[in-house]
């Protein structure tokens, strides 16, 4: 793999187009490799993915291109990947954006030549991330099963224990090692949730295979998220999925 130098960001500034395109998942991963269960939002309205009204107003948003500290541009996903599958892992932010909803991020990033398969679910916790690696990346994995990149967005159910969710992304992060990893700042819809952002920042300037994405400044765009200052609208939904595909570009490896 190419070493990848950076902490970067993804910012926000004018509209972006939507890509069209099918959905190309690698799989039913979640149906085939994890319980379903019916989810009990853990903290008020992070769990449910109810139906998300488009926003009256559409937000005015550009996603930058990657940079990295110095200001230059970064390599894409698609540049240092050994290959096009990618997992993603998250909670109902995630999930919104999944064939079962409104299926906004295969058509965002299928068309790039990414194999994609989201593993999202509702009032999930920052220990689901490992809980999904132990089925999809045991240490045997072989090159077959084996993924070439990641996304991951756990943090908008946090428990209030900075260092428990901390250790846990440690785990994540070094699981996912060197393949790269696009890693999810949240909506700060309440004052604690501070601490998420910066561990994220933290360990995402400690390790050259992760590029954090900034969701926390782009949500702030209006129109972007619904009623409950969290969730986001269809549009937030788009704008998201585009900014994953910002991030990775074309897949070009394997």
């Amino acid at each position: 793999m190419v070493p990848m130098s950076r902490f970067r960001t993804f910012g926000l500034v004018a509209v972006i187009a939507v890509a069209a395109g099918a959905c190309g998942s690698v799989g039913e991963v979640s149906d085939d490799t994890l319980v379903p269960v019916t989810p009990v939002p853990t903290i008020g309205g992070v769990g449910a993915v109810a139906a998300m009204p488009s926003s009256v107003r559409e937000p005015i948003v550009v996603v930058r291109p990657p940079v990295d500290p110095d200001g230059t541009t970064a390599d894409l996903f698609g540049d240092v990947a050994d290959g096009s599958r990618i997992l993603m892992i998250g909670d109902s932010i995630l999930a919104s954006t999944s064939s079962r909803y409104g299926n906004h991020m295969c058509e965002a990033v299928v068309p790039l030549g990414w194999q994609v398969a989201i593993e999202a679910e509702p009032s999930r916790f920052v220990d689901f991330g490992n809980q999904v690696l132990e089925r999809l990346l045991p240490d045997d994995v072989g090159p077959e099963d084996d993924w070439d990149a990641a996304v991951v967005f756990l943090g908008s159910n946090y428990g209030g224990d900075a260092f428990r969710y901390e250790e846990e992304l440690i785990e994540i992060l070094d699981r996912l090692a060197p393949r790269p990893v696009l890693l999810f700042t949240v909506t700060e819809y309440r004052t604690n949730y501070v601490e998420v952002n910066e561990v994220v920042a933290r360990l995402g300037a400690a390790r050259d295979h992760v590029t954090v994405l900034d969701w926390s400044t782009i949500s702030e765009a209006p129109g972007i998220l619904s009623n409950d200052r969290l969730h986001p609208t269809d549009t937030g939904r788009r704008v998201l999925a585009e900014s994953v595909a910002a991030a990775l570009g074309p897949a070009t490896g394997g």
